[in-house]
C-alpha cells in the first residue's frame, strides 16, 4: 500500500489536507446535519475561500452584497491574517524545514 502511495505521490505532505480539512470542520461540525440542503456547499466554499484568501474574504463578501463588515471584524481578519503569513514565512524557512527533518 505505502509502495502505492510513493508512486502516486512522492514526498508529499499530507500538512496542507489536514489544514484544509480543519478549515471545513471549523465551518461544517460533525455533530450539525447540513448535507440536507445546499447549507454544506456553501460552507465548503466558504472554507475554501478561507483558505484561498485569507479571513477577509468575509470583508470582500461583504462589500459585493453591499454590507459594511465594521472596524472591528476587519482589524480582527487583519491581524489574524497576519500571524497566517508569519507562520507561513517561519514555516517555509530553510532552517525551520531541517529542524522538521531532525524531529522524525
Amino acid at each position: 500500500m505505502s509502495l502505492m502511495l510513493k508512486k502516486i505521490a512522492p514526498a508529499v505532505s499530507t500538512k496542507d489536507v489536514e489544514s484544509f480539512n480543519n478549515v471545513i470542520a471549523s465551518k461544517a461540525q460533525k455533530r450539525i446535519h447540513y448535507s440536507g440542503s445546499s447549507s454544506l456547499e456553501n460552507r465548503v466554499s466558504y472554507a475554501v475561500a478561507e483558505k484561498n484568501m485569507g479571513t477577509q474574504y468575509i470583508s470582500k463578501i461583504n462589500t459585493l452584497v453591499g454590507v459594511s463588515s465594521g472596524t472591528i471584524f476587519k482589524k480582527y481578519a487583519e491581524r489574524k491574517d497576519n500571524i497566517r503569513k508569519r507562520r507561513l514565512l517561519y514555516e517555509n524557512k530553510r532552517e525551520f524545514k531541517k529542524q522538521k527533518k531532525k524531529e522524525k
